[in-house]
């Protein structure tokens, strides 16, 4: 009864005991990090609730990925910027994430790999990236 209700506390956002996040997190039923858990996909499945399970969880990172790199080609020598990925990605990020974390999320994930190029506050597509497609 008690991992029901803890169960129900983390799928509506309410805050959890690190104890009890360990426990539920131990017994494969959340998934995260403190404090931003969501129930996992054993859980979703039982449940009947895989969309929602998808939109907690948000685009695998290739797939975003993959949707950047298109955004960098499709822009050109003109480049982009942060906010043009944020308004065409944002939706797909998880839906517990602030915008803050979204941005930072985003402004790290692909520069870390050489496949875009940041020049002040334009984006560019490196010749590694542009060799994906």
């Amino acid at each position: 009864m008690v991992i029901i209700l803890r169960l129900d506390a983390v799928q509506k956002h309410h805050p959890i005991t690190k104890t009890a996040a360990k426990h539920l997190h131990g017994k494969g039923l959340i998934e995260g990090r403190f404090p931003n858990f969501t129930i996992s996909l054993s859980v979703a499945k039982m449940t009947k609730q895989i969309g929602v399970y998808a939109m907690e969880k948000g685009l695998e990172a290739k797939a975003m990925e993959k949707m950047i790199l298109q955004l960098a080609k499709d822009a050109g020598v003109d480049g982009f910027k942060l906010s043009d990925v944020f308004d065409a990605l944002h939706r797909s990020l998880p839906s517990a994430s602030t915008d803050e974390s979204k941005r930072r999320f985003l402004g790290r994930m692909l520069a870390k790999r050489d496949l875009i190029s940041i020049d002040g506050r334009k984006w560019y597509i490196t010749p590694k990236g542009l060799s994906l497609f």
